[in-house]
């Protein structure tokens, strides 16, 4: 397909669907203090304590010269002991898209997954939020491929209190900022 003006054609490019896009997390938290509890029961996060044990076992023993098997990550964590009753959650997380500059463009939102418990709405029980999404797993979110992905539904949105990230990793462990427990399909 070409497009054509006067005596010369021009070839036809498709647009691009390859976009450049910047994870975005509001400044503040919908909910500024959820029990544990309150996620299992209102979220839909059945293993949650269990899964966030795991994962913060998991991330301070990945520099280990023999990786931990399944039931050795298990036992370990069991050890680990929250310093906190509640969480801050968030009930969205955005992806926006970015300019040629790098530069996130807070008007353009590509793609957005929310997590919201289930409430009371008037006389009837309003059911809990959860989008399914897309999980790169890979370690690498630019790239376009359905190898290293997963389908997941996001359960909760949720950050650690500052005071106890030195409490539950070590210290040369990169600590993300905002975690999200996810049921795996």
């Amino acid at each position: 397909m070409c497009w054509c003006r006067r005596d010369y054609a021009l070839p036809f490019v498709p647009p691009r669907y390859d976009f450049r896009r910047l994870q975005s997390v509001s400044k503040h938290p919908t909910a500024k203090a959820v029990s544990i509890d309150k996620l299992i029961e209102d979220y839909g996060a059945t293993y949650f304590h269990e899964a966030l044990a795991r994962y913060i076992t998991q991330l301070n023993h990945a520099n280990d010269p023999i990786p931990l098997h399944s039931q050795t990550l298990d036992v370990l964590a069991q050890d680990v002991h929250f310093p906190f009753r509640t969480l801050p959650i968030f009930h969205r997380v955005k992806w926006l898209s970015v300019d040629a500059r790098g530069h996130g463009d807070a008007t353009a939102t590509l793609d957005s997954v929310h997590a919201r418990p289930q409430c009371n709405s008037g006389s009837s029980l309003r059911p809990h939020r959860s989008d399914t999404a897309l999980v790169s797993i890979s370690g690498n979110p630019d790239v376009v491929s359905i190898e290293g992905v997963r389908v997941g539904q996001v359960r909760v949105i949720f950050s650690l209190p500052s005071k106890s990230v030195p409490l539950l990793f070590s210290p040369t462990v990169k600590v993300p900022t905002h975690f999200a427990y996810i049921e795996w399909f």
